[in-house]
This record gives C-alpha cells, structure tokens and sequence, in this order.
C-alpha cells in the first residue's frame, strides 16, 4: 500500500498515523465484503466503518491521551507537522463544520466529496463516541 510521504511543511508521512493506516486497511475488508457504494449516504457509512476500525485499533494499542500517539477521538492529528489539527473529530464534528446528527447531514452533490462521504460519515462517528 502507498500512503504518500508527506510534504514535509504541513504533514509526515501518512503512515505515521495508526488511524490512518488502520482507516485505510478498512477500505480494503469494506470494498471486498460489501456492496456499499462509495457515494451518498452508502459510501459515508463505507468512510464510517473505517474511521471506527481506525479508533478502535488506536485505542486498542495506544494510551489515552492527546499528545501524539495517544488515543483519541481525532482522526488524523498525528498527520499534521504542527500538532492540534485534525481530519475529523468524532467528539465534535461541527469543530471541522461537519455534521453530528442525521437531521443535519450535508446533502451533496455527487460531485462534491462522492455526494458527501467523508463529510456524512461524521455523524456515525459522533454516534460512535
């Protein structure tokens, strides 16, 4: 698997972050034991599953904590060269401007993020916590 290297001014290598490695493997078992189509509210359910697996392992295998490292409910902060900023927080989505409930979800065009994948998914994330 290639995970890109970084740009060495805003992030380290991605294969730097346990969630992220353990995110992106999920994808894999989602892609080859489901029929969810990686668009709309299938493909945020799809982006959900990995983003749990990848907690649940950082979590499994880290302390708690929020240092680098450290378990958390941030999902990709141990990308970012400067440490405090995140992809995603399950805590609290509305920190990245994403949604935390159904009610509120983003109704996005196909073209925008696959009709909202990554953005929905927070909602099953925030539900996860």
């Amino acid at each position: 698997m290639n995970y890109g290297d970084g740009d060495g001014v805003t992030f380290n290598f991605w294969s730097s972050a346990l969630d992220v490695v353990s995110h992106q493997l999920t994808h894999g078992v989602t892609n080859f034991s489901s029929d969810l189509i990686y668009l709309n509210e299938s493909g945020a359910l799809n982006e959900a599953f990995s983003d749990v697996m990848g907690a649940g392992v950082e979590f499994f295998f880290q302390a708690s904590g929020t240092d680098r490292q450290r378990a958390d409910w941030l999902a990709g902060e141990d990308l970012f060269i400067d440490f405090g900023a995140f992809v995603r927080s399950f805590e609290n989505p509305r920190a990245t401007g994403d949604p935390d409930h159904y009610s509120v979800r983003c109704d996005c065009p196909p073209d925008f993020d696959n009709g909202g994948v990554h953005i929905n998914s927070n909602i099953v994330n925030h539900a996860f916590t």
